[in-house]
Parts: C-alpha cells; structure tokens; sequence
C-alpha cells in the first residue's frame, strides 16, 4: 500500500546521518527506512528530493489506550542530528484527550462524528517533537514510559477509512433473521459509523444510539443519559434517564433499538453486579433464617431471569430491583466503541441469561470473545483463528450461516444414525431369537453384509447427508432420549417386527414345507444348519427391513437435505437393496445362491448331502422340494407392505410434530392474552405497584421477540418476587392482627354497653322504690 503512495520501503540500512552522529550514538539500528514521495516531505527538508524516515522505535496498538505510536528520524540537511517525531494515531476520542487543547480545532469532534455517520472508520493524528536524550531516555535506558510519550500532543488532524459491507453481508444476516438467530453488533467503532454501515441490512433500524449512564458530582446521580439518532442525516440529541428509555413505546415493537457505548456498558454492568450482589446478601439473609433453603449456581440468577422474562412480555411490570441492563438486554443491537474485554463481557452477559452464544471476529481484539463464547468462528487466518474452534478463510459472515446450518444437520443426521444403529440391533435379537426356536443359522456371508455392509456402509452413507439450503427456524431436538426419538424408533421396530412374524407364519403354512429336524443335528457342525427354509426366509425378512431402515430414519427436510437428494444414501440402498433380490432369486446351481445357502436348492431331495437331512431321510422323513418361486416373491412382497406402513407411519408422527408445535404457539398465545386481561382487571393492584417503584408500558401490545426465549426463562420466583410475596404476607398478617382488635374492642365496647345497661336499671327500680315510699308517706302529711 506504501509503494503504491510512492513511499520507498527498503530493508533496514545504516544511515550517515544517524548512526555516526555522537548526540544518538549507542542507539539501535533502526526498524524499518521508509523513502517519502519525491517532494512530499516537509520535515527538516527543504529540497523536492526523496527523504528515507527511519523507525527507532515502535509502541504496538493497545487496546486499552486505543493508540500506536512510533518514533521516528527524520534527517535534515547541513545537520548530522536528525529530527525526532513521535506520530500517534488512534481512534479520535483517545488523540483529542492526549492532545494539547490549543492544537485541537473546534469542530475536531464534531467532524469526526459527522463522517463516522456516513458509515467512515475515523482515527485521529498527533504527533511530538522529541530530543535526542529524551529518544535516548524511551530507546536505551528504557526511562521514560509509554504515557509520557503519548501526551500533550500536536492535534495533525482525522483519517477517515470506508469499509464497506461484503455482498453477502446482507444477505447473511437475512438467513440468521429466518433461522430466529438474533444478531447483535459488537464493534470498536462508535455507533454512528455501525449504522451507516448497516443502511443496506435488514436487522432493524438503530435509532437509540448512546446510553451514557454518567455519575454526576457532589454524590448526586444521574440515571443516564441518551443520544437519538433519527433516519436523517442530522442527529438529534435528546437527554432521557435509564426509566425513559425503558418506557420508548417503539421499544417493544421492534421499530426502535439501542446501541450502548462500552463505557456505558461498563457502568450498565457494574450497577448490574451490585444488584446480583444484593440478592445473594438477601438470598443468604434468607436461608439462615430458614431451613428450606435452595442452592446452586444457577439460583442466584433466578430473579434476573424472572425479570427479563417480564421484561419481554409487553404489558408486564417490571421490578425495580432488577438491574438495567437485564431489563434492556434484549432491546440493544450494537454495542459500540467497545474493548476487547468489554466484548468478553457482553458475550458473559448472554450466556448467563441462558443462552446458547456464537461469536464472529476477524482480528485480535476479538479473541478473547471468540474462546468465551459457546461456538466461535474467526473469519480470517490471523490470530483470532488460533483461540477460535472454527476459522474460514473467506472472511464472510455467511461462514457463520454455513457452519448452523451443516451444525443443525449433523445433531438431525446424528439422532438418525443412532436410532439406525439401535433398530439394527434389536432386529438382529429377534434374528437370534428365531434362529434358536428353529434350531437354525444363517449363513457366513449372511452375517458379513448384515455387520459390514449395512451397518457400516448405510450407516456412514447416512452421515453424509447434507444441510437444508435454509436454515429452518426451529431448532432439532436436543435430547437422544426425548419422544419423538423413542416413538420414532419403537415404532417402525414394531411394524417391522409384525410383518416379520407374519412372514415366518405365511412360510411355515406354504405347501412343501417341512420343519428343519433339529434332533439329528450336532450343534459342533453349525455350518449344516443353513440349508433349510427358514434360514432363508429369516435372512431374507430382516435384512430387507434392515436395509430400508436406513432411509426411513432419514426423513425430513428442516435441517437437512430431502431424502432424494441424499444421493451417497440412495446409492448404497439401491446397490444393497439389488444385491440382496439377486441372491434370493439366483438360480439353484448359481454362485450367490451358493453362497448365502439359498433354499432355491433341493436340500431334502434324493440322497442329500447335508448329514441332517440324511439322518432325517434315514429315520422316515419324507422328502421336500425347494423353496417355491412363489413364496420367495411373497416374502419380498411382505417386506414391501412393511416399507409403506413405516413410511406411513413416519410421515403421521411428522405431522403430529408439527400440530404439536403449533398447539403450543397457539396454547401460548391465549395464555398470554388471559394474562393481559387478568392485568387489566387488576388496576389497584397495578396502582400499587407503581406506587412501590415498578415500571408499566400501558397500552401497548406485546412484542414479537428477535428470537424465542429459551427454556432456564420460564418464569421462576426471583428475589424481587420473594419480596412481594413476603410483603404481601406481611400486609395480610397486619390486617388480621387489625380485624382481631377491632373484634376485641368490639367485645369490650358490647360488654361495657351491657355493665352501663344494668346500672340504669338498677338506677330506675331504687327511683320506682323511692316513688313508692313516698306515696305512702304522703296522707299523714296532708
């Protein structure tokens, strides 16, 4: 890139002007001697010719600093010491705060935001003048640190990069949309930039761009602080708290998104771990008190999980003790001017909200986020592809479509095989089974295919299927042992197994045959014991089952390929399949059905070879004639009957799946809309808990998630709810208390009113008594 400017790099060269100068002697040879433009150097340099700038000393990018600084000497003419410049560069913010404020023009920042807006990368320059000892100071005696070098710094100005999207970047993103795989941004570049890149995607609209949760002096406290961003190309900046941005009515239905800033994210996360760390206080409050208690890493986050869950479903009150950042997780798409540790941290985030997490990078800042994630793909050949379990060298987002879809297809193909395997052995114990009530065996090379060909050729022939083209939006069954597997393979053993029987009966009926006669054989001599009729209708029954189970284990389309375009499969079907009707049909001299020991051959006739039968012949058994034609085309015909009433059989359970699942969409909607009007029923109960500091989203709908909860999300009681419980118990406890006072003062007022009562009456019979003395008192006064 530096030739093609016109700069001369040239192998490291010993300088005159350098080396042999006594000011810089002892100094190392330098790094590296670039050759400027002709006439574009204007350091020290007065004439049009090329200037050699040589490297001394080389400070790499660090992450944490956000800059990489060299130090180099500049030679300049009629003088032996060269000039020393200390060139800086960076991303914008770090250049302006290690600048000099002087140097720095005032619309610096406000340019730089502007062309990161229109979808630039943006970096910032500075340089220093440095003297020879204080290069002597960083370069030999190692003196001087990094910091002192990267400060009050010359302001040179901005380097605006376009990186545009790859072609199949859109497209990428649209698939993982349709496979309900919800993408998140993380990005060192801010978010403006982020969203003019994004213009041409279709992941959503980021319209909340900076969610700055700044501490304000003097112990006071700001929630936050927030920068919209509207469609235009203007920005509009709008100051809203942590609780305004939660309560945005575009929030739950998708028209509206967030981006934070990682030194947002920073105090985001940490006020989040001082809530976790108050429900373990609370947590272990409780269970010192209690007997009944519940451990395990996982219940501390039952409230947060409980609580993102509320927070998901639009219309449900939100605690106010759970932390910002689990209520607002779920909205934010793009976590911007983030650290390499900061992308660790978000990655931690989500999989501690239990979900399964992939992670895409291509550089170095992006390693430790690919070896924390669940599944991490580098999409380049550098040092991310060492610590990430995948790497694709066409550094495309569609490798990360390419790798869900053939991962989705291998735990389908997985499950298939093994349920192929399982059938494979149950069908050979009923084999032997068989075998041992006739007293019989199948042949040597029978054997071979069943062991060898079907189950190692099928069985890696099945493994070979590939992806569906695309990637489904439900996800395979994870569980080996969960019902759809056991149904699906109980199911065809069964019907295969009831054909089997069948088969074995409808030969025993055919005209002609005669039962093997166990009794004259010796069980050393295994090999006389296959020329007979039942060994040949054993073999033939299970193996054609066996064989046909490979394909029906490989139904269905949503992860993988379709049946017909599974070609290794259907190709070692066919040739097995074939292979196996021509030893049954060969003809009775012919090679295979030497081989198998096929019942076409006349075992029983006259002057058997076979000692069994000749002992048998010798004890007045009768003769028998070869197995007929007809009932070897009956055997294959009750083999085919089998073949349809499994393919039947699976493609019912297939659709019973799918009504399952959608029974269970449909059993969750009107769950939630009995919720919703239970929750407008209760509009106290809402007043009180707004009263108590929870947060409502009145009048708007619920939102259609980015991507489905995951199961460790069900609804679990969470401290936040132990404290409303415990709260609601207290105020029922209080009102009884109230009720038995109030009903013993009643009882005290009513037994007052009665003590008052008889007073009166004793008080009104002494006047009736004093009334009545009087009267008789009265005549012998008048």
């Amino acid at each position: 890139m530096l030739e093609a400017a016109g700069f001369d790099c040239s192998l490291p060269t010993r300088e005159k002007g350098i080396s042999e100068d006594p000011e810089v002697a002892g100094l190392p040879e330098p790094a590296a001697v670039i050759g400027s433009p002709e006439g574009m150097c204007g350091l020290g340099h007065q004439g049009g010719g090329r200037v050699k700038v040589a490297v001394v000393r080389r400070f790499e990018f660090d992450h944490a600093r956000h800059k990489m600084t060299v130090i180099v000497a500049v030679p300049r003419e009629g003088r032996k010491s060269p000039l020393y410049v200390a060139i800086t560069k960076g991303s914008y913010e770090a250049i302006a705060s290690s600048c000099d404020p002087l140097s720095i023009p005032e619309e610096f920042l406000d340019r730089a935001k502007g062309m990161a807006l229109e979808g630039c990368y943006v970096l910032g320059m500075g340089c220093k003048f440095l003297t020879p000892a204080e290069v002597d100071s960083i370069v030999v005696k190692a003196e001087t640190d990094r910091d002192s070098v990267e400060k009050n710094l010359r302001c040179l100005g901005l380097i605006a990069l376009r990186n545009e999207l790859k072609d199949d970047s859109a497209e990428a993103l649209g698939k993982l949309k349709e496979g309900a795989v919800r993408s998140v941004i993380i990005t060192g570049d801010n978010a403006q930039c982020e969203k003019g890149e994004l213009s041409g995607l279709s992941v959503g609209d980021v319209t909340w761009s900076d969610i700055r949760a700044k501490k304000a002096k003097k112990g006071k406290e700001k929630d936050g602080k927030g920068e919209g961003e509207g469609r235009s190309s203007t920005t509009t900046v709008v100051g809203l708290s942590n609780e305004d941005v939660l309560s945005l009515p575009g929030l739950l239905d998708g028209s509206v998104e967030l981006a934070v800033t990682g030194r947002a994210f920073d105090l985001l996360l940490v006020e989040k771990k001082e809530k976790e760390l108050e429900t373990q206080l609370h947590q272990g409050t409780r269970s010192s008190s209690s007997s009944h208690t519940l451990s395990g890493r996982r219940g501390n986050s039952r409230g947060s999980a409980s609580t993102i869950l509320s927070a998901w479903m639009g219309g449900a009150s939100v605690c106010a003790g759970s932390s910002v950042l689990d209520r607002m997780l779920f909205y934010i798409r793009v976590f911007a001017r983030t650290s390499p540790a900061n992308k660790v941290e978000v990655v931690e985030v989500f999989k501690e909200a239990g979900l399964m997490t992939g992670m895409c990078g291509d550089g170095g800042n992006d390693c430790g986020a690919l070896k924390a994630a669940h599944v991490g793909v580098a999409v380049s050949q550098a040092e991310a592809s060492v610590v990430a379990p995948f790497a694709a060298g066409n550094r495309s987002v569609m490798s990360v479509v390419l790798l869900l879809q053939y991962g989705r297809c291998a735990l389908h193909v997985s499950f298939s095989a093994v349920k192929f395997l399982l059938f494979c052995g149950l069908i050979a114990s009923v084999t032997q089974l068989t075998c041992r009530y006739f007293g019989v065996f199948i042949a040597q090379l029978s054997y071979f295919m069943i062991d060898i060909v079907a189950v190692l050729v099928l069985g890696f022939a099945l493994s070979l299927g590939e992806p569906a083209d695309r990637l489904a939006p439900s996800r395979p069954k994870s569980s080996l042992l969960g019902a759809l597997n056991i149904s699906s393979l109980l199911g065809v053993f069964v019907i295969s197994f009831a054909f089997y029987v069948a088969g074995i009966l409808h030969m025993q009926t055919w005209e002609g045959y005669v039962r093997w006669p166990a009794q004259f054989a010796e069980a050393a001599q295994f090999w006389f014991h296959t020329d007979n009729w039942e060994s040949t209708s054993i073999y033939t029954l299970m193996y054609l089952m066996q064989v046909f189970s490979a394909l029906v284990f490989s139904f269905g389309h949503v992860h993988r390929a379709p049946l017909l375009n599974q070609y290794p499969l259907l190709f070692c079907f066919v040739l097995i399949y074939g292979f196996s009707l021509c030893v049954l049909f060969d003809k009775p001299d012919g090679p295979l059905a030497f081989a198998f020991h096929v019942a076409s051959e006349q075992f029983n006739g006259p002057n058997p070879e076979n000692p069994v039968w000749k002992k048998y012949q010798e004890n007045g058994g009768a003769q028998s004639p070869a197995m007929d034609v007809g009932l070897r085309v009956q055997l294959v015909l009750i083999c085919l009957a089998s073949h349809v009433c499994v393919v039947l059989f699976q493609k019912i359970e297939e659709e019973e799946e799918k009504e399952e699942e959608g029974e269970e969409e449909e059993g969750k909607e009107e769950k939630e809309e009995e919720e919703e009007e239970e929750k407008e029923g209760e509009g106290e109960e809402e007043e009180e808990k707004e009263e108590e500091g929870s947060i409502r989203w009145p009048g708007l709908s619920p939102p259609s998630p980015p991507c489905p909860l995951p199961p460790s999300f069900l609804p679990l009681p969470g401290p936040a709810e132990e404290e409303e419980k415990k709260r609601a118990d207290e105020e029922e406890e209080e009102e009884e208390e109230e009720e038995e006072e109030e009903e013993k003062e009643e009882d005290k007022e009513e037994a007052e009113g009665e003590g008052e009562g008889e007073e009166e009456e004793e008080e009104e019979e002494e006047e009736e008594e004093e009334e009545e003395a009087k009267g008789k008192e009265f005549p012998k006064e008048f």
